[in-house]
């Protein structure tokens, strides 16, 4: 159950890394070191609450600090992700800058990375009923 997505992840991503290599695209580099980044972290951050769970599952061992260093662990994933985009991934860069500049200025209309004005949404509420 752990051991086949795992291998799963790396072979899905090493055939994107390698047809990303082929593409001549000019943030191609920068993608393929995010991309490695972030599932390299991801199997590195889960090995432990893999070792915990098999630990429980096949001897009854359970330890306590273990378990909150696993789950830490876990956190720690996804907050170094929003580093590692930040860090290598210039579109993600430039469409966050954007994006929190356009939060602390509410008159400026939000527009997307590729300079379009992004389509209006309508809310649509469920009617609401009426009590006397």
């Amino acid at each position: 159950m752990a051991v086949g997505p795992v291998f799963l992840l790396v072979i899905i991503n090493s055939a994107i890394v390698i047809s990303m290599r082929r593409s001549s695209s000019p943030n191609s580099e920068s993608d393929i070191i995010t991309l490695v980044l972030v599932v390299c972290l991801f199997i590195s951050c889960n090995v432990l609450p893999l070792t915990v769970n098999f630990l429980e599952l096949l001897f009854g061992i359970i330890n306590s600090y273990l378990i909150d260093l696993s789950n830490l662990m876990v956190v720690v994933n996804s907050s170094c992700n929003f580093l590692i985009y930040y860090t290598f991934g210039s579109n993600f860069r430039r469409t966050l800058r954007h994006y929190l500049r356009n939060a602390f200025n509410f008159n400026a209309p939000i527009q997307l990375a590729n300079n379009r004005t992004p389509p209006r949404v309508k809310m649509c509420l469920p009617p609401t009923e009426v009590l006397i």
